[in-house]
């Protein structure tokens, strides 16, 4: 029979109690109620033991429970069977033919052959449970051969057969081994899969078969069959059935089958996937980084040199690799990357398409302004022949070397007639001014049928007066003064004079007196006057004898009207003239085009600014047929666009100038150097000159195959005044009969409508004037901005009614029971002149349009400046006009080596007067007389002896003057009149005094007042200029809406009062309510911030119990149950995990023979609070 001893300290002994169906102890001397196969005694000893006596070889654990459970207080220790009771509150069993199962401390378990529960340093509650299991301390051994060594510290434990655990770790697993003591729990390590073995490293995981952690691996894992982390790998994860971390390879991640990774700091990612590079990343199956980054700061493409990249790899092992050689993967669903000269993004197809792109744009436009045959090959490069000038060139540099200065200068030159002033601006831009000469000179003048040249004068079908003489074109010459009679004179005769001569014939005898000689006879002597002659000369050429049969005839000249009545011949100029150059001091405008002498010009070969700048050129389209000119900044980004296609040592200066080194062979850093010379000489590009009224341009392409531009006046020129029907254009200014009118004291609309007037500039400096859709945006934008009942009525006002549904009318009244104020922003418009001076102009003041040159008037539309040559042509009492040799200028009319006309007289400078009309010759009579008169004259002397009378008289606009020569002759003046009518005048502009109308730029008042104006229509559609009353009704009424005090007629603002403070202004009253309701959102962001710190403080103890509770669910989930085999002690362990926490648990079975009842016990330790223990006895009730 064998024996089981439980040893206490007092004696006792069970008996069975029907009544509460238990063993109950009770007096030793009590009877036992036995069972079939177990009974109990008591055996009085030294210890007094309490023995259980077997008849078979199982026990009854239901019978032990109970004899537990009837234990007193005073019982310290269980030992059942070969069990050792050394230490109090400690169960040891073991099979009495085994080895003893001991526990060396207190609160602790022993069950098995040869378990042990050994003492360490003071800790208790070890549990070692198998065959040779082992525990120091307080650890846990499951196992045969379980070993859970805590040494001085906590809570090692090994569950499995052969299993190892130090303090604080985990070995769950045939030969599962975490061989690591820590003293601080957060350094254990753990073991989980048969032979795994997190080694001796702090922190260590290792699971599953054969998983494997090396030495002094701290803060690794390894997860998966024979998943391995080599030592002093730290910091290192191998997840993947054969996943592994080379020796060494610190701060490493190895995912998926058969991933590997060598050196330190790598990454492999997918089956197969190798790292053998520090750094370097492997994503994808069987991906490597066999390769070796490079470092790339700069590189070189068809010897285009890009540099300076940011994020330059400095090891080998810095690069991601998706793949590996052959097999390379794509990269999808990239988002976009910053693009900066710092950014290290990743960049997508889209970026690089769109750079692409515009670098085909770069290109594109590279190639059109290059021009001469470049063009942009599938590979990108510009490609020639480069043609310049007609050549072909390989290259930009040798086009360059063999062309460089030719083509590429724009200058603004002083020509014949023109002069050129240059302003520089404030931006260092300039400025030219282009006006004609107080001295003009022209190769030939047109107006009308008259054309003045170097020949002369002419007047088609009319007189003419050349080098060769006076040609009147069977006209007369009327008021000719007496000219001189003498044997020198060469003046010539009027009528009067003919007449008296005719008088004195005819009163003559027998005698008639000439140079003191007696003419006896009237017959022969007198017959021989028809042989006399008089000279016809012009500007002093050589006379010419007219008998007195002969026929003097005036030609109409070029610009030059000669019209005949009777004897009488009126010259005029012509209503349209025609010139071949004109010049005025330094200014040359001929049919070559416009030059200014050490100065621009402009020619049909292009323009040349004479090195002044071209400036304020706006934005000229680019593209492929774009003429239009490019300013600076685009001539920038083009220069920076050319200068990232060239690449290499290429870099963009400050000046705009591109460097780069050694082209073609010219020893300059060429297109630096040789563009630079170019840059600077067509700084600002292109310069348009257009046609304006009355100017004509000419281009010429120069020797060097730079452009010259020629500025000439168009044949047909218009001065002085003009009256165009109702319309009278003059000195004072434009005025039309019964309508407006434009003086130098403004504008007055003769209570009319100013329509189509373009948007002026709405700001505090604009002068401007505003139309009637300005006006109606104006109102309506005050009347959206009012909102709610606010209408903008047909007469441009704005009413509004229950603002804000405060039931008040005016925003005064509402705003003013919410403590808001609202300001007028008293804003004018602009007004500038020409793009320049801008000037603001309020309600209340006047803009005055203003003119300082009365010849030529420029103006300015986008990119081309347009010189008008002016209706009315002032050159100034020292003005003239040249052409050729013929020069117009205040004394009259002169040709050199010709006639002369002049205020002194008319000149023929010893040349002949042809086709002279027949003068009238009667007293009083001024006509000029011809020489077919003459000879009538002389022929019929008996009868008359008559003397040639010219008449010059005044067509339409022409004014003639005469004077009396010393010698008695007569000169006439024949000038045009100041004030010309023409049947209708054609011009882009009209200046009077600082008032003009300028077709691009509109009217400019030249602050002056637009008096008379009638209403404009105000809409939004509207073109109409508004006039005072209805700015001022739309002003009242804003000031009305506005309320708070707010008066139009004072320019008083509104005052609010808003929190207990005065305002002025809209924006102020609603900046004083937002800074009200920024306090509050304050307060309300202050309360928030503390409610957050109570929440978080409140989340962070509901989390603290969450993962308690948790931790407690896990421990309960570890608590496996162990199976019910009768008569057999059975045991099961388990890991349990649940939200975020584990836990490990043991649990031990005790059945009795019967399998009627028996006992369990068991232990679980989670991650978070203290260990959990469980006892319990479960049985049968018959």
């Amino acid at each position: 029979m064998s024996q089981w001893r439980v040893g206490v300290n007092k004696i006792y002994k069970v008996i069975w109690n029907a009544s509460i169906g238990a063993w109950v102890a009770v007096s030793e001397l009590a009877t036992a109620k036995g069972h079939s196969s177990t009974r109990i005694k008591a055996v009085a000893s030294s210890s007094t033991e309490l023995t259980i006596v077997k008849t078979k070889k199982t026990i009854n654990l239901s019978l032990l429970a109970a004899a537990l459970l009837s234990l007193s207080p005073q019982l310290y220790a269980v030992k059942v069977g070969n069990g050792d009771d050394s230490s109090a509150y400690s169960i040891a069993i073991s099979d009495p033919n085994c080895g003893s199962a001991v526990t060396s401390i207190t609160t602790s378990i022993a069950i098995g052959c040869s378990a042990n529960v050994a003492a360490g340093t003071g800790q208790q509650g070890g549990i070692a449970i198998g065959e040779n299991s082992r525990v120091i301390n307080d650890g846990i051994a499951i196992g045969r051969n379980a070993n859970a060594n805590s040494g001085d510290d906590k809570g090692g434990v090994a569950i499995g057969n052969d299993t190892w655990a130090w303090a604080h770790s985990v070995a769950i697993g045939t030969g599962a081994i975490a061989d690591q003591a820590q003293t601080d729990v957060d350094n254990a390590s753990v073991a989980i899969g048969a032979k795994a073995n997190s080694g001796n490293s702090d922190g260590g995981v290792a699971i599953g078969i054969a998983s494997k952690i090396g030495d002094n691996t701290g803060d690794t894992v390894a997860i998966g069959r024979k998943a391995s982390v080599e030592g002093g790998a730290e910091k290192s994860l191998a997840l993947g059935s054969n996943s592994s971390i080379a020796a060494n390879a610190k701060e490493s991640t190895a995912l998926g089958f058969g991933s590997r990774v060598e050196k330190s700091s790598g990454v492999a990612i997918g089956n197969a996937s190798k790292v053998t590079k520090t750094n370097a990343v492997a994503i994808g199956s069987k991906s490597n980084t066999d390769t070796d980054a490079t470092k790339e700061i700069e590189a070189t493409i068809d010897g285009i040199k890009f540099g300076s990249f940011a994020g330059a790899a400095s090891q080998a092992g810095d690069q991601v690799s998706l793949g590996s050689a052959g097999a390379e993967r794509q990269l999808k669903n990239v988002a976009a990357g910053h693009i900066s000269a710092t950014s290290t993004d990743g960049i997508n197809g889209s970026q690089l398409y769109r750079t692409n792109v515009v670098l085909g744009n770069v290109a594109n436009s590279a190639a059109d302004i290059l021009g001469g045959g470049v063009t942009v090959g599938d590979n990108g490069k510009l490609t020639g022949p480069f043609n310049v000038a007609g050549n072909d060139y390989t290259s930009i540099a040798e086009a360059i070397e063999k062309n460089a200065g030719a083509g590429t200068k724009t200058s603004v030159v002083e020509g014949d007639n023109i002069t050129v002033t240059d302003v520089t601006n404030a931006d260092g831009s300039k400025e030219y001014k282009v006006a004609t000469k107080k001295d003009v000179s022209f190769d030939s003048v047109k107006l009308g049928d008259t054309t003045i040249n170097n020949a002369g004068l002419s007047i088609k079908d009319g007189a003419s007066i050349t080098a060769q003489g006076i040609d009147a074109g069977k006209k007369k010459i009327t008021n000719v003064a007496d000219g001189d009679i003498s044997a020198s004179s060469k003046d010539a005769i009027n009528g009067s004079q003919l007449n008296s001569t005719n008088q004195n014939v005819t009163n003559l005898t027998q005698t008639v007196t000439k140079q003191g000689e007696q003419i006896t006879s009237n017959t022969g002597d007198i017959a021989n006057l028809q042989n006399q002659t008089w000279k016809i000369q012009a500007n002093g050429d050589a006379a010419s004898a007219v008998k007195a049969s002969d026929t003097v005839q005036f030609l109409d000249g070029e610009n030059i009207e000669i019209k005949r009545e009777a004897n009488n011949l009126t010259v005029a100029t012509k209503k349209d003239v025609s010139f071949d150059s004109v010049k005025l001091g330094d200014t040359l405008i001929n049919n070559a085009g416009l030059s200014i002498k050490d100065g621009p010009s402009i020619t049909a070969q292009g323009i040349d600014a004479g090195k002044k700048k071209i400036t304020n050129v706006a934005n000229g389209d680019i593209k492929s047929t774009s003429q239009d000119a490019v300013n600076g900044s685009q001539l920038h980004n083009t220069a920076n666009s050319i200068k990232n296609s060239i690449g290499g040592n290429t870099s963009l200066n400050a000046d705009g100038s591109v460097t780069t080194s050694n082209v073609g062979n010219t020893g300059k850093n060429t297109i630096h150097d040789a563009i630079d010379s170019v840059n600077k000489a067509a700084a600002a590009a292109k310069t348009s000159v257009v046609e304006g009224d009355n100017i004509t341009v000419t281009d010429v392409t120069n020797a060097d195959g730079s452009k010259e531009y020629k500025v000439a006046t168009k044949k047909d020129v218009n001065f002085d005044s003009v009256t165009l029907g109702n319309t009278l254009i003059n000195n004072a200014g434009l005025s039309i009969k019964d309508g407006p009118s434009i003086t130098a004291q403004g504008i007055d609309a003769g209570k009319k409508k100013i329509t189509n007037v373009a948007n002026g500039d709405i700001k505090s400096t604009s002068q401007d004037a505003v139309n009637g859709s300005q006006l109606h945006n104006t109102a309506n934008s005050i009347k959206n901005s009012i909102g709610g009942n606010t209408s903008l009525n047909a007469d441009g006002s704005v009413t509004t009614s229950d603002v804000g549904n405060t039931g008040k009318n005016t925003i005064h009244d509402a705003i003013d029971s919410i403590n808001t104020k609202v300001n007028n922003a008293n804003q004018g418009w602009n007004l500038t002149a020409n793009g320049e001076n801008s000037s603001a102009v309020k309600p209340s003041d006047t803009v005055d349009f203003t003119n300082t040159d009365g010849n030529i008037q420029v103006s300015k539309n986008g990119n081309q400046i347009k010189m008008d040559l002016a209706k009315d042509l002032n050159l100034g009492k020292d003005g003239s006009i040249q052409t050729g040799d013929t020069t117009v200028n205040n004394d009259g009319l002169t040709i050199k080596g010709g006639p002369s006309v002049t205020k002194d007289g008319i000149d023929a400078g010893s040349k002949k007067v042809t086709n002279v009309e027949d003068g009238t010759i009667a007293k009083g009579s001024k006509d000029a007389v011809n020489g077919g008169q003459l000879h009538d004259a002389i022929n019929n002397v008996n009868n008359n002896v008559t003397k040639a009378k010219t008449t010059v008289s005044e067509g339409d606009n022409i004014i003639v003057s005469q004077s009396t020569n010393q010698d008695g002759s007569t000169n006439y003046n024949v000038a045009t009149k100041k004030d010309v009518n023409f049947d209708s005048v054609n011009t882009n502009k009209i200046s009077v005094g600082d008032v003009s109308i300028d077709k691009d730029t509109g009217i400019n008042a030249g602050n002056k007042k637009v008096s008379g104006v009638a209403d404009g229509s105000i809409s939004k559609d509207s073109k109409d200029a508004i006039n005072g009353s209805q700015l001022h009704t739309s002003n009242t009424n804003i000031y009305n809406h506005l309320g708070g005090g707010a008066n139009y007629e004072t320019n008083t603002g509104p005052t609010y009062n808003v929190g207990g403070g005065s305002h002025n202004n809209v924006g102020d009253a609603l900046s004083a309510l937002n800074n009200r309701d920024n306090q509050l959102d304050q307060k309300i962001t202050n309360l928030g911030d503390q409610l957050e710190q109570v929440f978080t403080s409140t989340n962070q103890r509901i989390d603290s119990v969450e993962k308690r509770a948790n931790a407690g669910i896990a421990a309960a989930m570890a608590l496996e149950t162990a199976p019910y085999v009768a008569g057999k002690w059975t045991y099961a362990a388990a890991a349990a995990h649940h939200s975020g926490e584990n836990a490990v648990g043991v649990t031990l079975r005790k059945t009795a023979d019967n399998g009627r009842w028996s006992l369990t016990g068991g232990i679980a330790a989670a991650s978070e609070g203290d260990p959990s223990f469980r006892i319990g006895v479960s049985g049968v009730i018959d």
